[in-house]
């Protein structure tokens, strides 16, 4: 039926039996198929409010989640407003690590050997190697990195470690903390 953030939410408030899945095609490749639904599910189909598409189609991928646009960002500011921010994500973080482990507990959700040890025993060839460090080098370099502009300082006194800003260093040498990471203070 689909597995999207917000259809599954309209399932539980409607029911999946109120949804209905119609095929407009078959296809016998990939590339086509991808190809038609950039055909139907374009910028303006996303825009309307009757559909459950988050992103334009014609290719998988995450990136509508790192949408910025003001309809976007309006919607995060007030369910942050309605719900109190960070007490609100870390009961929400709780209360669905709690489902999941029961899920498994209860044997709802089965972690399929396949997936589990997908590389167990096997070793990378040298060229697999060099080409995922490649991919890693231009995907991970300046900006694009989560590191890029930080570093890691700690101090004694406080026994504790922090990631800050670079620009901000000084200021917390000057303050008795020491450049670096420490992970155990003894």
């Amino acid at each position: 039926m689909g597995s999207g953030k917000a259809l599954r939410k309209a399932y539980e408030k409607y029911g999946i039996e109120n949804f209905k899945k119609e095929y407009i095609e078959v296809f016998d490749c990939q590339e086509k198929m991808y190809e038609m639904e950039a055909n139907l599910v374009n910028e303006d189909f996303v825009k309307r409010n009757d559909t459950y598409n988050m992103k334009i189609g014609g290719f998988g991928g995450w990136d509508h989640v790192n949408d910025l646009s003001d309809k976007h960002l309006a919607r995060c500011r007030f369910n942050a407003l309605k719900t109190n921010s960070i007490p609100w994500s870390n009961k929400r973080k709780n209360k669905a690590s709690k489902r999941i482990k029961n899920e498994y507990k209860n044997k709802k959700r089965v972690v399929l050997d396949i997936f589990k040890y997908s590389m167990l025993g096997k070793i990378h060839t040298e060229e697999t190697k060099k080409s995922i460090g490649i991919k890693n080098s231009i995907s991970q370099s300046r900006s694009r990195n989560s590191q890029y502009g930080t570093c890691w300082i700690y101090s004694l006194e406080k026994q504790q470690s922090i990631k800050i800003k670079k620009e901000e260093l000084n200021i917390y040498i000057s303050n008795g903390w020491i450049k670096g990471r420490k992970m155990k203070f003894d």
